[in-house]
Formats: C-alpha cells, structure tokens, sequence
C-alpha cells in the first residue's frame, strides 16, 4: 500500500459492527484480537449485544471503556443486530462498515486492506475476506457466494486471487456509506438471523461490485446446522416441525419464503414447499413403519445404487 493511500485510508470514518449474543468468552477473544492488531486504537467499535444474560456488557464496559454498546432485547437476531449498529453508524457520519462476527478473526493487515479496497476501487464496492476453519490456512470456510445454474453456492479460495460473487457471507465484510443510500439497511423483518447474503445479493443487482479478497485472511470455524435425514434422524417429528417456527431455522417459514422469491422468482414457490413436504411424507413414514424396516429400506437402496453403479462403470 503506497503512503498516499494509506494517509486517506487513516481519514475515512470507520465502524465495526459486532453483534453478539450470550457468548462472552468468544466476544472478548474477539475483542482481544482486535486489540492485538491495533485495530481498537484506530477505528470505532460498536457491539450490539442482543439481550446477552452473561454478563457481555459490564465485561467490555470494564476492559475497553471505548467501546460503544448497542442493546437489544434478545429478539433483534444477526441481521437486526446488524441494522441497528448500521443505523447508529450513520447517523455518526462512517464513511464505512465493517460486519465482524466475534468468532471471526481477523489475521494483521486484513480490515485495512478491505477498507483499502474499497476506497481505491470504486465507492459501489463491497468487499469480504476469505476466512479459514484453522490458523493453517489450508481449509476456506466463508467468503463469496455465486449463483450458479438457478443455485447458491460458496466460492472459496487459498491463494490470493479475488473471486466476483453474487454475494458474501456476513463474517467479515466491507461496506460503503453508499449502500445505505441505494438500497437501504438489511431486511431484518424479511431474513431475521440469515440476512448477510439477501443484503449482499440485493446490492449486486443494484450494480455493486461484489468480491472476496484472498489476500484479505480471517479465522473462522464454520457454524453449520448438522444435517441429518429427518426420516431416520434422532429428532422427533414433532421437534423437526417445531424448528421451522424459529428464525435459527434455514426453513423458518417468514425468511425461507422470501429467500425462495428473491432467488428463485416464481419458481421459488416449488422451492418453499419442498422441506415441508419432505417433513409431511417423513412423518407419514415414521408413523406407518418402525424404524429398524425404514433402515432396512436404505440400506437395500444403497446397496442397489452402488450395484447400478459397478455395472455403468463396467460398460
């Protein structure tokens, strides 16, 4: 980075934003981090802890002072934690946001060098880093998003390329005063926990340049549900349905509706219903048969494909 670019990076008006919940041992290593980089001397910090009962606030109150302290009640979730520190932000004039999560860490040189890139670039940019599982570097864990045949699909990197996408993961990204102007904040009503790639989609169609930056590194171990078959599965039926009534849930009824027409268009009615039919025939399932002969069932299904799959091979 020359000395001119770096004189007005220093000038620009920055804003971390970091929403948390009810994890104060993670919010303070992340504070820790940032402190280590000498990022906490250089630009201002919002932590937006929704309705923590551990202790967070009075915690950060006591170590970093400086740190402003947004509140919620518990019900803002990511994406409402987000808007708010987004609101508060502009309202100070940042010329930039910084989305942190505090398991997201960033390693020496990557805020700076997304602030960077989105200065140099162009004012309609966004930009994320590519982040990691383990300080190894050898497995990406979040960064761009691409739409590829009609489907959303991370784009990872391990080098130092940049990777266009459609939309980035909310982990750690770079956005522009500008963005607020153009499409306004993050839909928290529409996507109350998953909002981060809706927003970042949305800007794109808009004309931002969306990208992930592989020079750019951050730590951060994937936060995946667990997938498992809901016909054979350890959760009941009744629990399976009982999730899709929690924003935490990739099929909450609210966001996955409207996750199916903003990617999807009319053909995202199709999309919506699958899950809910798939739970529908699966609790038909488990209430005709015992588990044990569902099993069976799989097993004999596997056992045929591999056997299809040998013979194609052969010819």
């Amino acid at each position: 980075m020359g000395k001119e670019g770096f004189q007005k990076m220093v000038l620009v008006k920055v804003y971390i934003i970091i929403p948390v919940h009810n994890r104060k041992a993670i919010t303070l290593q992340c504070l820790d981090n940032l402190q280590s980089l000498g990022i906490l001397d250089k630009h201002k910090i919002i932590v937006v802890d929704d309705g923590s009962q551990d202790g967070t606030a009075t915690a950060i109150n006591n170590l970093y002072p400086s740190i402003i302290i947004l509140t919620g009640d518990g019900n803002l979730w990511w994406t409402g934690a987000i808007k708010l520190g987004m609101e508060y932000a502009y309202r100070q004039g940042a010329d930039y946001f910084i989305w942190l999560n505090d398991d997201t860490f960033p390693l020496s040189g990557t805020i700076e060098g997304l602030i960077n890139a989105c200065q140099v670039q162009s004012y309609r940019m966004i930009v994320s880093a590519q982040c990691y599982t383990t300080a190894d570097l050898t497995v990406p864990s979040y960064g761009a998003v691409q739409k590829v045949a009609g489907n959303l699909v991370p784009s990872h990197t391990t080098t130092d390329e940049i990777i266009v996408g459609d939309a980035v993961s909310g982990n750690l990204v770079c956005l522009p005063r500008s963005v607020i102007k153009d499409i306004g904040y993050p839909a928290a009503n529409q996507y109350p926990q998953y909002g981060d790639v809706p927003y970042t989609y949305k800007a794109k169609k808009w004309g931002y340049n969306i990208q992930a930056y592989g020079a750019y590194k951050a730590i951060c171990m994937p936060n995946t549900q667990p997938q498992q078959s809901w016909l054979l599965g350890e959760d009941s039926i009744f629990s399976i349905w009982q999730s899709f009534f929690s924003p935490k849930s990739y099929f909450y009824f609210k966001s996955h509706w409207y996750w199916c027409m903003t990617f999807y268009g009319w053909l995202g009615i199709f999309v919506f219903i699958r899950p809910y039919w798939q739970w529908c025939r699966n609790a038909i399932l488990r209430w005709l048969f015992p588990k044990s002969f569902l099993i069976y069932l799989r097993n004999r299904r596997d056992e045929f494909r591999g056997v299809k799959n040998i013979t194609g091979n052969i010819q």
